[in-house]
């Protein structure tokens, strides 16, 4: 049988003609999980000045026009959990469980105020949409040793802010398979459906194939969220051409991706316990700083600083694929 001469020249198949396996065997090797995400760690803190200057930019803008976590209601959290614990361990969780406890219960709001209106919604996605762009044009530029600045990237990295998007209009729209799961979800457990046995099976798979369905269709699309940042290429070009880049490399991508989370969430822990930890400490020593919202402020750097990682973390794979693509 016929066999390609070449593994990098050929195209996904978009039919259902048989395909061998010299044609979907793929040889790049990408860094390995860790790896990656330590290389990640120390582009950005190599760099520090620009993205500590990015950091510090959307802090001010999130504060300005969002504003930060009432500590009353971070108070009351901890006050509804102490008086939960009286039946654990004689009345006494522990400030560390007490600890972990808080951030959960609070790391969803990202120390933001819960009572968002509309508009205030719409500048939080812009501002998100911003640390992506920039993120992502900082890298850009410094990985082919191109000098940028903060004002540059502030200016210059939003023109593809439409073509962007489109792109994350597209990523929702894929996201209607595990929509679909949470409705049907929420309307068996009003009627029981999940309470015979193989009903429940039946749901579990059900769900399952419409999670894969997702997280086959959003892991183009992410790869080309970063892609219609290139000055020039429109929003369906991008997904074509993400599309093609990860032929034979999604389980890979779906794989890092994961792993995005999970250090996403390490960094939340080592960050966060200490902090609320520390704080619960000194407001129980000094009466005068109660009101002063340290954990809200800490959680809106993390979670600012977790954005720029992932944009960053996301590009440098993305580059690794298309210089392997292009040799």
């Amino acid at each position: 049988m016929p066999k390609p001469s070449s593994k990098k020249n050929i195209l996904p198949f978009k039919s259902f003609r048989r395909s061998y396996k010299g044609e979907y065997e793929d040889d790049f090797e990408a860094p390995g999980l860790f790896a990656h995400a330590l290389k990640t760690f120390g582009f950005i803190f190599k760099n520090w000045k620009l993205f500590g200057g990015l950091l510090l930019v959307v802090i001010v803008a999130v504060t300005l026009f969002i504003g930060l976590l009432n500590q009353d209601s971070i108070n009351s959290v901890k006050t509804t959990i102490e008086n939960s614990s009286s039946e654990l361990a004689n009345g006494n969780l522990g400030t560390f469980a007490t600890s972990g406890l808080v951030l959960i219960s609070t790391v969803t709001t990202g120390g933001l105020n819960q009572n968002l209106s509309e508009g205030q919604n719409l500048i939080l996605i812009f501002i998100f949409l911003i640390i992506w762009l920039v993120s992502i044009h900082f890298t850009r530029h410094l990985l082919a040793h191109k000098k940028t600045t903060l004002r540059k990237g502030l200016y210059t990295s939003l023109a593809p802010l439409l073509s962007t998007l489109v792109v994350f209009v597209v990523i929702l729209l894929e996201f209607i398979p595990v929509f679909l799961v949470i409705i049907f979800y929420n309307a068996a457990l009003k009627t029981d459906f999940l309470s015979t046995p193989f009903y429940a099976l039946l749901f579990l798979g059900f769900a399952g194939l419409l999670f894969l369905l997702s997280a086959y269709l959003v892991s183009s699309s992410t790869v080309a969220l970063v892609a219609v940042s290139t000055p020039g290429l429109y929003p369906m070009a991008a997904l074509r051409l993400s599309n093609d880049l990860i032929f034979r490399r999604r389980i890979r991508l779906i794989t890092r991706l994961l792993f995005l989370a999970f250090v996403v969430a390490l960094v939340f822990v080592v960050v966060m316990l200490p902090v609320i930890m520390l704080d619960a400490a000194l407001k129980s020593s000094f009466d005068f700083l109660a009101s002063v919202p340290v954990i809200s402020f800490f959680l809106l750097v993390v979670t600012c600083f977790n954005f720029i990682y992932t944009s960053v973390y996301i590009y440098l794979y993305y580059k690794e694929m298309l210089d392997y693509d292009q040799r």
